[in-house]
């Protein structure tokens, strides 16, 4: 492949597929946006083996987009939970 290669190679690869952590997102925290995220990661290689890297590239960024998003909708939930929990005295883990 040589030198040149191997560098054209990484500049225009397809990146991360980011399918690590949209099942985390979508089985813990926002399960809409994790779909979401799944069905775009699942995307990414088809597109780059028809030789379409924008497609692939948009795909991952759209899969990256929505897990972040769905990171933040659950963090900030699960905020909301523990502080309504505290401040009306609810057990957030069972009857006491």
């Amino acid at each position: 492949m040589g030198l040149l290669g191997t560098w054209i190679w990484v500049i225009i690869r397809p990146g991360a597929r980011h399918t690590q952590t949209p099942p985390i997102v979508s089985i813990i925290l926002f399960w809409p946006l994790g779909i979401a995220a799944i069905i775009n990661a699942t995307k990414v290689d088809p597109a780059w083996q028809m030789g379409n890297a924008a497609m692939a590239r948009e795909h991952s960024n759209k899969a990256k987009m929505f897990s972040m998003i769905a990171t933040i909708i659950g963090a900030v939930g699960f905020v909301i939970y523990f502080i309504i929990g505290w401040r009306f005295g609810l057990s957030l883990f069972g009857s006491e």
